[in-house]
């Protein structure tokens, strides 16, 4: 599910920033060294990660529970510096706090096909993670912006197994896909009974519904 929606943001991204920017991708520590501070990248780019998430529980039973995740979206924009005036001239048309924006106007609020409750991506905080970092080709600006996503999800009945799937949305899809052990799925609803009983007179009556089933 954790990677099912990075992957849709970053699709929605793709599609909505254009050439705003030159790539649009899951974060994969580009900048967590020395190197990758003065790499030559397709910058502006836009970096999609999962941070964290944390488990509420829904109900008294524990079958029902809630995932709190938090996913940082990080914006990557690059500046020359003219070596005549000293001043720094954009690389590209877009500036880190138009992208920023952008951004936000993108995901805010969005329920990415039904994955999210109604509440969608809730953006929570913009944070500048770097600023006039010289790097090889210009100075760097990196911004992040954060936002919660929640979906709710069940636990299986103790001791059983998920059923298969082959829907690649379905939160239990995995289990198929790599075949883990599968639960017989329930036989499927075809006839409902039922007594009326009056203490009156002691009658009952008895009624059996059958249930129309496709073919």
């Amino acid at each position: 599910m954790i990677s099912d929606i990075e992957n849709v943001i970053i699709e929605r991204l793709r599609a909505g920033l254009g050439k705003m920017v030159g790539v649009v991708k899951a974060y994969r520590g580009e900048f967590d060294n020395a190197h990758g501070m003065n790499a030559t990248l397709d910058l502006p780019a836009v970096w999609v990660t999962y941070k964290k998430a944390k488990i509420k529980t829904q109900n008294t039973a524990r079958q029902r529970y809630q995932q709190i995740a938090t996913f940082n979206v990080m914006c990557v924009t690059q500046h020359a510096v003219d070596d005549a005036t000293g001043q720094e001239q954009a690389i590209q048309h877009i500036n880190s706090d138009d992208l920023v924006d952008a951004v936000l106007r993108l995901l805010a609020g969005q329920r990415l096909d039904g994955r999210l409750n109604s509440f969608g991506l809730v953006p929570k905080k913009v944070r500048t993670v770097l600023k006039d970092m010289i790097g090889q080709n210009g100075i760097l600006a990196i911004d992040t912006v954060k936002f919660k996503a929640i979906w709710d999800f069940t636990a299986f009945e103790d001791g059983g197994f998920p059923e298969y799937t082959d829907d690649p949305r379905h939160i239990d899809w995995v289990f198929s896909q790599y075949e883990g052990q599968l639960s017989v799925p329930y036989p499927d609803l075809t006839c409902i009974n039922s007594s009326i009983y009056d203490p009156t007179n002691h009658a009952i009556i008895h009624n059996d519904i059958k249930l129309n089933q496709e073919d």
